[in-house]
């Protein structure tokens, strides 16, 4: 995959509308399928493991679970888990959604 230099880094304006094409090309995925379909051509298999372990993260973190639980089942830093928490002070309502949503999948998924 592509690396981004980032000894030539976009103008602003240019790396917002490429982001902003990201994420309507994101939510015009239908299902799962196709997220799942696109994400694994377009993100290396490292690139996946991150995310999915960063989404974990955040759900553990909701759960208030203590930091030595996280630290111990993620393989994290405690100053992983602080930064991840206040991430999501910040981002309120988003991380909320999302976090239910996870929530849901996991009690049907057992």
């Amino acid at each position: 995959m592509a690396r981004v230099s980032v000894k030539k880094p976009l103008a602003f304006e240019d790396e917002q509308r490429l982001l902003e094409k990201l994420f309507l090309a994101l939510s015009s995925l239908g299902n799962w399928q196709e997220a799942e379909a696109f994400l694994v051509e377009f993100l290396t298999k490292e690139e996946l493991a991150m995310l999915a372990k960063r989404l974990e993260l955040y759900k553990r973190i909701q759960q208030k679970q203590r930091y030595r639980e996280i630290m111990r089942a993620l393989h994290v830093t405690a100053q992983t888990v602080s930064e991840a928490r206040k991430k999501m002070k910040r981002a309120g309502v988003y991380f909320e959604r999302i976090l239910r949503k996870l929530q849901t999948l996991d009690r049907r998924l057992g």
